[in-house]
């Protein structure tokens, strides 16, 4: 009679990426449904197996049937299988190091140069004929066509670098124990808030002929697969107003020499295509200039006396996603100031971290002075004391 809801569970071993299935997986279960007498299904698995060589790793297979048919756990099992696989070292190691990083989770920056070096060794008692070593390159980051290689040869249809004996003579035989160096270089492309959580995958592919234990050619391929995150990038601007803004600001415009005039200053961060946590803003303000305690926008501001420092504390920040904060200042200046526009703070600077890369970013905006674009009406000779 026919078996209904029949379920093969197969749980993946760790350290192996499934990259397909046939049928699909449900969870880790495959769903057969109803088995007619005498039928068979064949499975399969493909992908990946990460591990140090010579280690073991077991996948495990039960079949039985579940309680309905839309159910993954298995009600009442019929039989277990497994199956160890051994994780051998490839015959020829290779190590790839994106701008000097070999620990296979380098993270670059946007809009950037980067160097790539390949370095490559035959592991085999015997020589490794016709050695070839692809490095194919993907990921939305990446300008392709602004990669260059001196010592292989770039295929752009597939966008790989091919190393072989064609480039490299010594490929032609690779001796047991012989290594070498192949390199790259590529640009990242600027940051754009559209490109969320953006990464670069490096494939590295070799592919030989070796004498096998029969004295028989035999030919023998391997691959891996390394990835680099793109940090975002952080834009800060800082500003001043007078005569616009969250406050009402006072005072002469042009300064005066010993009297006061406030002016308004705003911070503005945009966010890239990473979030972000921990945002914080601070720049010192000079002795001629004094903190108000009036504040505006999101997060938090506060002032320390002791430094001089203001500090805005922005919080987290989606990708994409922008944030604003204001503070008004204070400014007596000095007869010492006249025909010039006086610094109102240092320059200011931007700590976060990228949650997506798991690095900390920084950015700094110029000196804010007494020049105030961003008025309407706006006079440049304006913001020079009298």
């Amino acid at each position: 009679m026919p078996l209904a809801n029949v379920v093969v569970a197969a749980p993946l071993p760790f350290g192996f990426s499934l990259s397909s299935s046939e049928p699909a997986l449900s969870g880790s279960s495959f769903l057969l449904g109803t088995l007619p007498p005498g039928a068979s299904r064949t499975l399969s698995i493909s992908g990946s197996l990460a591990g140090e060589n010579a280690s073991a790793r077991t996948f495990h297979f039960t079949i039985g049937t579940s309680a309905s048919t839309s159910q993954t756990t298995i009600a009442v099992p019929y039989m277990e299988q497994d199956a160890t696989v051994t994780i051998a070292a490839p015959f020829i190691a290779t190590t790839l190091a994106i701008g000097g990083d070999t620990s296979g989770n380098a993270v670059v920056a946007p809009g950037a140069f980067e160097n790539v070096m390949l370095s490559y060794t035959n592991t085999l008692l015997v020589p490794v004929t016709n050695a070839t070593i692809t490095v194919t390159l993907a990921g939305s980051a990446v300008d392709y066509g602004s990669i260059q290689t001196t010592s292989g040869f770039y295929q752009s249809a597939t966008r790989s670098i091919i190393f072989s004996k064609d480039t490299d003579s010594s490929l032609a035989a690779l001796a047991p124990g012989a290594s070498g160096i192949g390199t790259f270089s590529f640009s990242t492309l600027p940051a754009s808030s559209s490109i969320r959580d953006p990464s670069i995958s490096f494939t590295t592919s070799v592919s030989g002929t070796r004498v096998g234990e029969t004295n028989v050619p035999e030919s023998v391929s391997a691959s891996g697969i390394t990835t680099a995150k793109v940090a975002t990038a952080l834009a800060l601007n800082a500003s001043a107003l007078h005569s616009s803004g969250p406050f009402a600001n006072s005072g002469p415009i042009p300064p005066t020499a010993g009297v006061a005039t406030t002016y308004t200053i705003v911070w503005r961060i945009a966010g890239g295509g990473n979030a972000i946590a921990g945002a914080n803003v601070s720049a010192t303000l000079p002795s001629y200039v004094s903190y108000t305690n009036k504040t505006s926008g999101g997060g938090s501001l506060s002032y320390d006396d002791a430094s001089r420092t203001v500090s805005w504390n922005a919080g987290d920040l989606p990708a994409g996603s922008s944030a604003e904060g204001a503070f008004q200042v204070s400014l007596t200046p000095s007869t010492s100031q006249r025909n010039s526009a006086p610094a109102l703070t240092s320059p200011a600077t931007l700590t976060a971290f990228d949650r997506y890369a798991q690095v900390t970013i920084n950015a700094q905006a110029a000196p804010v002075t007494t020049e105030t674009p961003g008025d309407p009406g706006y006079v440049a000779n304006n913001a020079d004391v009298q």
